[in-house]
């Protein structure tokens, strides 16, 4: 009896040892099982990422071509800008002997013209005083041509 006694003892702790190591595997089941889901929300994580990242790439070099594309008509622009200033600059240079060259010429034109009149008073003075009746002529002269 002893040794069934005995025999039994061992069999509980069988048993008990078999309880233990089914629930140990239940536990590593259960841990394996949240460990793939772990793992394929990670999968699908990266994967979400990786999409991000080559559209903000793609994005990025569109905004670099964009920017490329700017400085260059900002560099055309800025060009053809110094390109009328430099025109406007050498119009002035042009215009302004030009302009000064005219203002001399009207000043001598009036000069001129301001002694001719000086000298027909002059000679009208002179011609009135000869004979006072061309006066009216030279009256109705002086109108006619204004």
């Amino acid at each position: 009896m002893v040794m069934v006694e005995t025999l039994r003892s061992q069999l509980d702790e069988k048993d008990k040892e078999i309880e233990e190591n089914r629930e140990q595997i239940a536990r590593l089941e259960n841990a394996r099982t949240a460990a793939e889901e772990i793992n394929a929300s990670l999968q699908e994580t990266a994967s979400s990422l990786s999409e991000q990242l080559n559209r903000v790439a793609a994005e990025k070099d569109e905004l670099i071509s964009v920017k490329n594309r700017a400085e260059e008509e900002v560099a055309e622009m800025t060009a053809k800008l110094n390109e009328i200033y430099q025109q406007l600059e050498e119009s002035k240079n042009i215009r302004a002997p030009s302009n000064s060259g005219e203002v001399e010429q009207l000043k001598e034109d009036t000069e001129k013209l301001k002694q001719k009149i000086h000298e027909m008073e002059s000679n009208h003075q002179r011609t009135e005083k000869a004979h006072p009746s061309n006066m009216w002529l030279w009256g109705r002269a002086t109108l006619a041509a204004r």
